[in-house]
């Protein structure tokens, strides 16, 4: 991290990764319970193909921050949102190719990783108490 600004914005993104793995993981347990323990299994890779490369995308994208190194903030998450897609896409390729999965789980807990990028300040700026 380059700066005090860049830090900030890295702690925050980083809050929304760990709230991604929090619904994976609870999807993975959901699916295990109703179906078997393959389907929780495919759940965690389905949840792991979002939320590895998010994180990827996160430390590239927030190593700059302000107006004296907007060049520097473009390109980085520029390269950022290419690897993290070309990740998304490898990883895809690699898990229905080389692995057997529940297509279902698989599925409907990656949507659900990329959903909670919508809900995720809700529940992240909610007071307790």
């Amino acid at each position: 991290m380059s700066n005090k600004l860049a830090k900030n914005a890295f702690n925050r993104a980083t809050k929304l990764i760990v709230f991604q793995v929090l619904i994976v993981v609870v999807c993975a347990i959901f699916f295990a319970l109703i179906d078997d323990l393959h389907a929780g299994y495919s759940a965690l890779l389905g949840g792991a193909i979002y939320v590895l490369p998010n994180y990827v995308f996160t430390r590239l994208a927030f190593r700059y921050m302000g107006a004296r190194q907007i060049q520097d903030v473009a390109a980085s998450f520029a390269r950022g949102e290419l690897l993290k897609l070309l990740l998304t896409i490898a990883s895809f390729v690699a898990v229905l190719s080389l692995l057997e999965v529940k297509f279902l789980s698989l599925y409907v807990t990656f949507s659900l990783a990329i959903a909670s990028q919508l809900f995720a300040p809700y529940f992240m700026n909610k007071k307790l108490g």
